[in-house]
């Protein structure tokens, strides 16, 4: 079943994400983007990766991780992060190429990817690639 609600905890926040996870969500993101400052990056990778890592199946089912963007310097790490514990969704912002879900799903084979279109440029490109009218 495809989640109907989704809920957003800072991945700097680890004393949170078992509460989100107990508060009903359908699933639960962990969010390395825009809730981390630049300072706390990489304790935040570290603290999402570990909760991952030891997460329950069913537990770790429910939650996604949103990365950083491709254009960032934070964003092979978050790869391989991913890659080490074992995440099973993942969310993609400022999605703008095919090549990049091709990369996330090459580094990280069978995880679902759930890429954010934020721009009318890309939306536009998605629109006609798709013939849509």
């Amino acid at each position: 079943m495809q989640p109907r609600t989704y809920l957003f905890v800072p991945g700097n926040r680890p004393e949170r994400f078992g509460k989100a996870l107990a508060c009903g969500a359908d699933a639960v993101v962990l969010d390395l983007e825009d809730a981390v400052s630049h300072a706390d990056k990489e304790r935040a990778r570290g603290d999402v990766g570990q909760h991952l890592a030891n997460a329950a199946p069913a537990e770790r089912a429910r939650l996604v991780v949103r990365i950083n963007g491709e254009s960032t310097p934070w964003f092979d790490d978050d790869l391989q992060m991913l890659q080490r514990a074992g995440a099973l969704q993942v969310m993609l912002p400022k999605a703008e190429r095919v090549a990049t879900v091709a990369r996330l799903r090459s580094a990280c084979p069978g995880i679902a990817v759930l890429a954010l279109i934020e721009t009318a440029r890309v939306a536009a490109l998605v629109r006609e690639r798709l013939r849509l009218r």
